[in-house]
């Protein structure tokens, strides 16, 4: 596994391994790194994770979103709005903001250009560790156990990283893939509603704001890989 660093960084891995008991960077690297991970707190609050979604949960959210949708054709077989159809939404709302997960950004998000990484460093792990450090990479929000590496050594040693965009993993893409076709559906029963009460109109269009908000807040966690 290679890790990429400018410079600088390079310098700061440099200085650490000076100050440890190990004769090169990538053996300095693997086992700080190993040991990060029997330690999780040390990064804990310098990394961003992206829990997935149960598969029960999806299919809940699922069937919620098609009962939706279920309303929003009837509705407009009708011309009007049936019953329940703001419940529905609301639950919808109710449910895919209950799903966001909360997560730490620590790190800002632009990408990473005032420098070139024109350091190598190359890490020999066994298949287990990869695989121990690829979970992590995943469950971090990492495209690549590359650049999770680059940033776990870089909590570890105290300087700020540009953070990549997340990668989001497969249940809370479909939730949110879900919830996309559902804003679609809450705002045809909000134009429904306008021809024939006010009243219904507002409260359909506070939900459907609502869902938009949610759907922005769903994109910015990031994207799959």
């Amino acid at each position: 596994m290679a890790v990429r660093l400018e410079v600088d960084e390079h310098m700061a891995w440099t200085r650490a391994l000076d100050a440890s008991p190990w004769s090169s960077l990538a053996h300095w690297c693997r086992e700080v790194v190993n040991d990060s991970l029997d330690r999780p707190s040390v990064v804990a609050s310098s990394s961003a994770e992206l829990s997935d979604v149960a598969r029960n949960e999806v299919e809940k959210f699922t069937a919620l979103c098609g009962a939706l949708n279920e309303r929003a054709k009837g509705s407009n077989r009708l011309g009007r709005v049936v019953a329940d159809s703001l419940q529905t939404a609301r639950a919808v709302a109710d449910e895919s903001e209950r799903l966001l997960p909360s997560v730490e950004t620590h790190f800002p998000t632009q990408p990473d250009t005032k420098a070139l990484r024109e350091k190598l460093v190359n890490v020999r792990l066994s298949d287990d560790e990869f695989a121990r450090w690829n979970d992590a990479a995943r469950r971090s929000g990492f495209a690549r156990v590359s650049s999770w590496t680059r940033h776990t050594v870089a909590a570890l040693l105290g300087y700020p990283l540009p953070r990549p965009a997340l990668t989001v993993p497969e249940g809370l893409d479909e939730v949110r893939r879900q919830l996309a076709g559902a804003i679609t559906n809450v705002a045809q029963l909000s134009d429904l509603a306008e021809q024939y009460d006010a009243a219904l109109h507002d409260e359909i269009a506070d939900v459907h704001a609502r869902v938009a908000d949610l759907l922005r807040r769903y994109h910015a966690l990031g994207r799959r890989s």
